[in-house]
């Protein structure tokens, strides 16, 4: 994405890719899913 921007990644793009993506389009990534699995094992759900 940087070589593609020649800057640097701002918050502001994160904000515009959250702007267009869905969360139907994606839980249907397959990249996202394992990030979020990945994500779920180093910070598992405790209960209250």
């Amino acid at each position: 994405m940087r070589e593609r921007l020649k800057r640097t990644i701002s918050p502001r793009d994160f904000e515009a890719v959250g702007k267009r993506a869905s969360v139907k389009g994606l839980l249907a990534c397959e990249t996202f899913r394992a990030v979020v699995d990945v994500l779920h094992r180093w910070f598992p759900l405790t209960p209250d």
